[in-house]
């Protein structure tokens, strides 16, 4: 019994060297900062002004799909670098071959737009729900070693613990400020996601439309 007390004292010892200094579990919320920010500012750039350029976009194909300008509407599509274009293109390019099914398409490819505009904020939500309990388990560290270091100094009192636990307490902090931020840029972009699914969903019907009033090449 002795040797085995003897033995977990020793894993308990190696333990708080290695999280001294909460280097470890700092390091790890430093780290998902930095991911959370770059991910952040990376969306921000990727859709900056997506919804007026868009709607911008498919007017300029609308008004030239009612000109009985087909191919000068796929071109268009070519040449944008909205995320709406490659949606319309496959449209244009489906109607060409199989007018009954562009609908079909037209869904499709719009889905597969949003979920790439939806790239990396999986990572927001992992790191909003996971830092404030990595910011526990650092405080939870914190303490031990300082309990521990206060059983082998043999000093204690309100001072001694107070002091200890403030340092502890700023893994917590830290995880906390960390999970606030993400977890509203998170809702943020995923609600300005939602408001351009159904922005999309309205620029495919106007151009469902427009393609039902010509023909397969593109002639009134």
């Amino acid at each position: 019994m002795v040797a085995l007390l003897l033995s977990f004292r020793a894993v308990l010892r190696s333990l708080l060297d290695l999280f001294g200094g909460d280097w470890l579990v700092l390091g790890l919320l430093g780290a998902w900062s930095l991911v959370g920010l770059t991910v952040i500012l990376e969306r921000i750039y990727v859709l900056w002004d997506v919804a007026g350029r868009s709607a911008e976009f498919a007017q300029r194909v609308l008004e030239r799909l009612r000109r009985g300008e087909h191919d000068a509407a796929s071109t268009l599509c070519e040449a944008s670098q909205t995320p709406l274009a490659p949606v319309f293109a496959r449209a244009l390019q489906v109607h060409r071959e199989h007018p009954e099914r562009v609908g079909e398409s037209l869904a499709v490819q719009r889905s597969a737009t949003l979920n790439q505009l939806k790239a990396r904020l999986w990572l927001l939500a992992t790191i909003g729900s996971s830092a404030p309990f990595v910011g526990l388990f650092g405080t939870v560290i914190g303490i031990i070693r300082a309990f521990h270091s206060m059983a082998a100094k043999g000093v204690g009192g309100f001072k001694v613990v107070s002091a200890g636990l403030s340092e502890a307490l700023v893994a917590t902090a830290a995880g906390l400020v960390i999970a606030i931020y993400s977890l509203v840029a998170y809702n943020w972009f995923v609600a300005r996601l939602n408001s351009m699914g159904q922005q999309y969903r309205v620029l495919c019907d106007d151009l469902l439309i427009a393609l039902a009033k010509v023909g397969r090449g593109g002639q009134v």
